[in-house]
């Protein structure tokens, strides 16, 4: 038995190698893409005849924030501001958009050109405090909106495009999700001043008749004009991530990362736990083709380095005999 052990572990040492290897070959952006395709639900826009049904799609499944973690946001979140928002919830509790665009308010980068690109802090903590003194890229920013949100007892999603992150909250008084960018300050209208949310802001056909709307004074380092991710091409494909549940993912990482795991390696296995979600995907035929092909070659790719692997294990001498002669 210690000889079927030993031989094991020299397989899974093998693969610890290989895996290195990869990753190291591997650019840090293609890592994240394959990883988010293969756990990625892919809809074309002929499969999404609605809003509705979208919201239905997204929502199958969604991992809310418990109620136990939502008091737990307190320890995670600086303490004047979120008082500050909770007076403001108490000035208009029925008005979504407005505690929406304070929150926008409270964790949108400033103006300072020294503003500083520091994307993907681990930790929750380290994330709301690193966009609390302006540094991060989007992602971290919509990942606080949703830490203050969630505290707020706001309901919202994480949605992107072209690699850009946002958000999408839900008011009550319009019947819908509404999108809002925490990093760019702005959010889209339609040409009748109707707020728009990203299924809404892709099916529009006439792209010039849309209306930026700051939230914020005028900032000459936030081009929102000209801004790429808010082009045409930039909604080619959008997709939504199907949870809010950071306390539980963090919670979860943190043990991972006690131990010595790897931020991709750590994000893989809370993936394949059920604990980290995935996403939906919305995009054009051509685009959703090509995806599904490359979901169905990297799951076949998987599936036979799992059959190697097994073939291995099967062909040790020591691990066939005790198969062969159990007693």
């Amino acid at each position: 038995m210690r000889d079927v052990f030993k031989r094991l572990g020299y397989l899974l040492l093998l693969n610890l190698v290989l895996a290195a290897c990869v990753s190291t070959v591997i650019p840090n952006n293609a890592k994240v893409a394959i990883r988010d395709l293969a756990f990625s639900d892919i809809y074309t826009d002929g499969e999404v005849q609605s809003q509705e049904q979208l919201d239905k799609i997204i929502g199958h499944g969604f991992k809310r924030a418990k109620d136990a973690d939502v008091q737990s946001y307190y320890q995670y979140l600086d303490a004047a501001r979120l008082e500050q928002l909770k007076i403001l919830k108490l000035r208009a509790p029925d008005d979504d958009t407005y505690i929406a665009r304070a929150i926008g308010a409270w964790t949108s980068r400033s103006t300072l050109p020294d503003l500083e690109r520091v994307c993907g802090v681990d930790g929750l903590k380290a994330t709301v405090t690193s966009v609390s003194r302006q540094k991060g890229c989007c992602s971290d920013f919509a990942r606080t909106y949703i830490a203050y949100a969630n505290a707020l007892q706001l309901p919202v999603r994480r949605t992107s495009n072209a690699d850009h992150s946002a958000v999408e909250y839900f008011d009550r008084r319009l019947a819908k999700w509404v999108w809002l960018d925490p990093y760019m300050r702005t959010q889209i209208a339609s040409e009748d001043g109707e707020l728009l949310n990203q299924y809404e802001i892709r099916n529009r056909k006439h792209w010039k008749a849309l209306t930026l709307i700051a939230l914020s004074s005028v900032d000459s380092s936030n081009d929102a004009v000209n801004y790429y991710s808010y082009m045409p091409k930039g909604y080619g494909l959008i997709s939504w991530l199907k949870g809010v549940n950071d306390i539980e993912i963090d919670r979860y990482d943190t043990a991972l990362r006690r131990i010595g795991m790897g931020k991709a390696l750590r994000q893989m296995v809370l993936l394949i736990a059920g604990i980290q979600p995935g996403y939906v995907l919305l995009t054009t035929e051509r685009i959703a083709l090509y995806l599904r092909l490359s979901k169905i070659l990297l799951l076949s790719l998987i599936i036979v380095y799992g059959i190697a692997n097994l073939c291995v294990l099967l062909r040790l001498p020591a691990f066939s005999k005790r198969i062969a002669n159990p007693n």
